[in-house]
C-alpha cells in the first residue's frame, strides 16, 4: 500500500491485492480517497503499456460515524492482467480530487511464466495453442495461423482481444460467432477443445516478426475444497455449490516468424504476385465495325496473395481507344489457402479499320514451393475492324457539285409570308404551344433541383433521427439482447457519423471515431461492444444476465452530442 496525504485532510491510498502473479492471472488495483467529498478521477492510460484493463472502473462508497466523527471513503478499482513476464512496475498515476491533483507512487509486481499453485489448490489451467503451417516464409507467402483452446474445466468467455498483426496483410479464414467444444486427448490427457480463430497472414516486410497473443478474458469454474464436517441434508445440494468462479486471462504463446527476401532474378515487371497462377484472355467479339465496342477479358486464377498485386502495364495499339478496366475478385471460401479468380474487363473502341492485335498478357510471379521465378502467359488476340455505316467525322448532306446544280446553296421550306404574320400577332394555338414549350424546359430543372436538395439532406436527416430510431429499436427488444444491442450500436454509429457501412468491429469503430468521441466515452463504447461480442462467443451465452439494454441507451445518449 502506498499513501499520499493531501493538505486539506484528504488521504489517497493506491493498493493491489497481490504482487506475485502468473501471466494468466488477474489482480485488483484500488485507488481510494479518504475523507473526501467525491469520487477521485484517475488517469489509467500509463498502465496500458504493460497491463491490460480487464474490467473497471468499479465504484465504492463507504460512510461511517465513530464517536460522532464521520469518515468517508470514495474508491475506484480496476481488474488488470499483465502483458508479459518479469518484474513489472505499475507507473505513477495522476489522481484528481476536486481542484487538486496528486500522484501515486509506483508499485512493483513479479510476474512468472510457469503457473504456480493458486489459493484454491487448482492447477488445471486452460491454455491456447498456436498452430502454424510454417514458421519460415518468403515475402508475400501465405502463413496459416490457427488458435485452439484447451481446457479441463468449465469456463465462460467474457471478452476476446484479437491479435494485431503488424507487418502482415491479414485475411480471416474462420471466426465463429459461438465456439463449440469437443472432447480430445492430448498427451494422454482428456481435454475440451475449441477452434477459436484461423487467419491467413502475408508478410509485407522481411526479418523476424512476432505474432502477438490471442487473449481471452474468462471465468474458470473449479471445484471448491469440501468441508471435513459433512451434513447429510446439505449433501443433496452439494453439486450446486461445489464450483467456484475464478477470473482468468488466457493468453496464447507469442510465436516468431522468419520472413526471407526474394531470391535473385526478380523480373523488372514484377508487381508482387506470390503463389501459383495461370492467365487467360478472351473477347466478346472478334469482328466489329469502326466505333463499335469490344470487351477484352483477362482472368488470373490461382492460389496466393491475390489481394496484393496488379497486372503489369499493357500496351494497346494507338488506334484503339481503351477505357479504364473494371475488376472483380471471387475467392473460394472453403479452403485454408487463399484461392480464387481475379477478372479485369477492358472496353476497347477501334477508331480505324484494319486488323489489330490486343496485347499479350504476361504475369511474372514467385513460386515459393519451387523457389523459382515463373511467368503466366496468355496469347495475343486479333480483332478485325470493318468500316462503319457512318464513319466518325464524315460530312453529311449535299456535295459541292449538287449545290452548283441546284443554283443555290440554301433550300427554303417556305418562300411566302404566313397569314398569321400579316396580322402582326400570334394566334392562340401558337401562344399555347410556346407556353408549354417554356414549361417543358423550366419544370424538369425545378424538379431536379428539388430532388438534389432532398437527397443531399437525407444524410443530415438520418443523423438527426439516429438516436430516436436506435432507442425505439432497443425498446422493441427481441430474443437476444446482445445481438440487438450490437446491431443497434453499429447502425447508429453509421447514420450519426456519416459512415459508409455498419459492418464493423470494436477496433474499427475506435480507429474511425477516436478523433470525434472523447476518450472516456470511447472507452465505455468499446467495452460495451466487446461485451456484446463476448456474449455471442461464450458457450454459456444463454446464461448471461446483464443490463446491456440500459447500458446501451446510456452510452448512446452520451455520444449523441458529438455527432452534431
Amino acid at each position: 500500500m502506498f499513501v499520499l496525504h493531501f493538505a486539506c485532510g484528504i488521504t489517497i491510498n493506491a493498493t493491489v491485492d497481490q504482487d506475485k502473479i502468473t501471466l494468466d492471472d488477474v489482480f485488483e488495483l484500488k485507488v481510494e480517497a479518504i475523507d473526501g467529498s467525491e469520487l477521485p478521477q484517475v488517469d489509467v492510460s500509463p498502465l496500458k503499456k504493460n497491463f491490460m484493463v480487464v474490467n473497471g472502473p468499479s465504484q465504492q462508497t463507504n460512510i461511517s460515524w465513530v464517536n460522532g466523527k464521520m469518515t468517508s471513503i470514495y474508491g475506484l478499482s480496476w481488474t488488470l492482467s499483465p502483458k508479459k513476464t518479469g518484474t513489472l512496475v505499475l507507473p505513477s498515476l495522476t489522481v484528481t480530487v476536486g481542484k487538486s491533483k496528486l500522484r501515486t507512487k509506483p508499485i512493483k509486481l513479479h510476474v512468472s511464466k510457469n503457473p504456480v499453485i493458486s489459493k484454491s489448490g487448482n492447477s488445471q489451467s486452460p491454455f491456447i495453442r498456436v498452430e502454424l503451417d510454417k514458421d519460415t516464409a518468403y515475402l508475400g507467402e501465405q502463413i496459416t495461423v490457427t488458435y485452439q483452446l484447451f481446457t479441463q474445466t468449465d469456463l465462460s468467455i467474457e471478452s476476446v482481444d484479437l491479435p494485431k498483426f503488424v507487418g502482415f496483410w491479414m485475411e480471416s479464414l474462420y471466426s465463429p460467432r459461438q465456439i463449440n467444444m469437443r472432447e480430445v486427448s492430448l498427451n494422454g490427457v482428456r481435454y475440451k477443445k475449441a477452434k477459436l480463430y484461423t487467419v491467413a497472414l502475408f508478410p509485407t516486410k522481411t526479418g523476424d516478426i512476432s505474432l502477438p497473443s490471442y487473449t481471452i478474458n474468462s471465468k474458470v469454474y473449479v471445484e471448491q475444497k469440501k468441508s471435513k464436517r459433512r451434513d447429510p441434508f446439505f449433501d443433496v445440494f452439494d453439486s450446486f455449490s461445489s464450483k467456484q468462479a475464478i477470473r482468468k486471462v488466457i493468453k496464447s504463446e507469442i510465436k516468431t516468424i522468419t520472413v526471407m527476401p526474394y531470391p535473385d532474378g526478380k523480373p523488372a515487371d514484377f508487381t508482387g504476385a506470390v503463389g501459383d497462377y495461370i492467365v487467360k484472355t478472351s473477347v466478346d467479339v472478334q469482328k466489329v465495325k469502326a466505333n463499335e465496342a469490344v470487351t477484352f477479358y483477362i482472368e488470373v486464377k490461382g492460389t496466393g496473395n491475390l489481394s496484393l498485386f496488379s497486372l503489369p502495364e499493357l500496351a494497346f495499339p494507338k488506334s484503339l481507344e481503351v477505357f479504364p478496366p473494371v475488376s472483380e475478385m471471387n475467392k473460394d471460401s472453403f479452403r485454408d489457402k487463399i484461392t480464387g479468380t481475379l477478372r479485369w474487363e477492358y472496353v476497347v473502341i477501334p477508331r480505324q479499320t484494319g486488323k489489330f492485335n490486343l496485347p499479350r498478357v504476361e504475369l511474372p510471379f514467385f513460386d515459393p514451393k519451387m523457389t523459382k521465378w515463373k511467368r503466366a502467359k496468355a496469347h495475343s488476340i486479333q480483332i478485325s475492324v470493318s468500316p462503319g455505316s457512318v464513319p466518325m467525322g464524315s460530312p453529311e448532306g449535299l456535295t459541292k457539285q449538287e449545290v452548283a446544280l441546284l443554283g443555290k446553296d440554301i433550300r427554303y421550306h417556305r418562300t411566302t409570308v404566313p397569314k398569321w404574320n400579316k396580322n402582326k400577332r400570334l394566334p392562340v394555338v401558337a401562344v399555347l404551344f410556346y407556353s408549354l414549350a417554356i414549361c417543358g424546359f423550366i419544370f424538369p430543372g425545378m424538379v431536379k433541383t428539388h430532388q438534389q436538395k432532398y437527397f443531399e439532406g437525407m444524410d443530415v436527416r438520418q443523423s438527426k433521427k439516429a438516436l430516436k430510431k436506435a432507442l425505439i429499436s432497443l425498446q422493441n427488444g427481441g430474443e437476444n439482447e446482445f445481438d440487438i444491442s450490437a446491431s443497434v450500436l453499429y447502425i447508429y454509429l453509421k447514420e450519426k457519423f456519416y459512415l459508409q457501412t455498419d459492418k464493423m468491429d470494436p477496433t474499427t469503430v475506435q480507429t474511425i471515431l477516436e478523433k470525434y468521441i472523447p476518450e472516456q466515452e470511447m472507452n465505455e463504447l468499446i467495452q460495451l461492444l466487446y461485451r456484446c461480442d463476448a456474449a455471442r462467443f461464450s458457450p454459456q451465452s444463454a446464461d448471461y444476465k446483464s443490463n446491456i439494454i440500459p447500458d446501451t441507451i446510456s452510452i448512446l445518449k452520451k455520444i449523441d452530442k458529438y455527432g452534431e
